[in-house]
């Protein structure tokens, strides 16, 4: 699935846009899980107060 697919599907299943950021440039939106591609990784976590949470890194 790209990231186009995935915000496709979020919207499928009626899921708050607010909830969740996709390559949107903002590294820390406000309080929502965010979906990011820096220095060739792909990282996934909550923002929250300026902070990654449960940050998980992924190369593919």
């Amino acid at each position: 699935m790209n990231c186009k697919e995935l915000k496709k599907r979020l919207e499928e299943k009626n899921v708050d846009r607010n909830s969740y950021s996709i390559l949107s440039g903002i590294r820390y939106p406000n309080e929502c899980y965010c979906l990011i591609f820096e220095d060739g990784v792909w990282k996934v976590y909550y923002s929250e107060r300026g902070d990654m949470t449960g940050l998980k890194e992924f190369t593919s």
